[in-house]
């Protein structure tokens, strides 16, 4: 990561950790802004950004390679990310960490689709991608970084419907998990995933775009969204470093920055900044809502995306 952007998410940290001072669950990431490079979407009128960003990218979103040639099996990467809930995934240090890696290609989200050619129905397969020194991707196949799982960052397939240009999908019952690496490939965050569904996804005529960019670094995030879950017990074997911050992936995402690296149940959840507000049961169904900051044992997450054509490999 850049040793500015480092600086400034150390400084932002170190606000925050004074502003949050004496109650480990507050919420000192809410604020009323919009983060400068993630999160939200802009009502601003579209433009063809000049695609800043590495290798040869190109097109209303900025993609690396053309779908023209392939409508039935298009191939994307996730280009932005802009999470709305919970809460400190759309607040500025969190926002901007996950989307300066998207721009970096450190953190490298993928789809393919099969049957994109036709109305009807279209199988989608997603997952993390490896990025090959020829700007080619691949799909993680069996080979994580441990410890953990060697098959965690494998893809999954989801069945879904194209209408149109639009996809939307069913919820994928089993867990998968999408790393965010540093410069040197070490693991900064993953997020394990479950009940991942496309809530739609608009595609481009050609196939090669979800959303249209804005500025280079900011997109439309309104064409493409999605809703999936973390639980508790996933969040609390999880663990970010990241600009400054140390903490369990559970500590995130209740909102208690400075409890670090503690047992998030060292705190009675009735007290948690934010609660886990969703259920998921041992066959991988998660509902929202109908339970209590006690019962509730995840975290929905919502939020929309852009993606921009590549080529992936395998």
């Amino acid at each position: 990561m850049k040793r500015a952007q480092w600086l400034w998410l150390a400084l932002s940290v170190a606000g925050l950790a004074f502003a949050g001072c004496g109650d480990d669950d507050t919420n000192p990431m809410e604020d009323s802004g919009t983060p400068v490079d993630g999160g939200g979407t802009d009502s601003g009128e579209l433009v063809d950004p000049p695609c800043e960003m590495e290798d040869v990218q190109s097109g209303a979103c900025c993609y690396r390679e053309s779908n023209a040639d392939q409508l039935d099996a298009p191939e994307l990467r996730i280009a932005f990310l802009g999470l709305e809930t919970p809460p400190i995934l759309a607040s500025n240090v969190i926002a901007n960490i996950l989307n300066e890696a998207v721009r970096e290609e450190r953190f490298n989200w993928l789809i393919r689709l099969e049957g994109a050619d036709a109305d009807g129905p279209v199988t989608i397969t997603t997952g993390y991608g490896r990025k090959s020194e020829t700007g080619t991707f691949a799909f993680a196949m069996g080979d994580a970084d441990p410890p953990g799982d060697a098959n965690r960052w494998d893809p999954q397939s989801i069945e879904g419907t194209l209408t149109g240009e639009t996809i939307t999908t069913e919820a994928l019952s089993e867990v998968f998990t999408v790393p965010v690496q540093d410069d040197d490939g070490s693991v900064i965050l993953e997020l394990p995933l479950r009940g991942f569904r496309l809530v739609n996804a608009t595609l481009s005529e050609d196939r090669s775009c979800i959303g249209r960019g804005i500025t280079a670094v900011r997109f439309d995030a309104t064409q493409g969204r999605v809703e999936t879950y973390i639980t508790v017990e996933d969040a609390k074997a999880g663990e970010v470093n990241a600009g400054g911050i140390t903490a369990s992936l559970c500590n995130i995402l209740r909102n208690a920055l400075a409890a670090g690296l503690d047992d998030c149940d060292m705190t009675p959840r009735s007290m948690w900044a934010t609660p886990p507000n969703s259920t998921c049961d041992e066959a991988g169904a998660c509902t929202m809502g109908g339970c209590t900051a006690e019962t509730c044992n995840a975290w929905q997450v919502v939020g929309g995306f852009a993606a921009h054509g590549v080529d992936i490999t395998n």
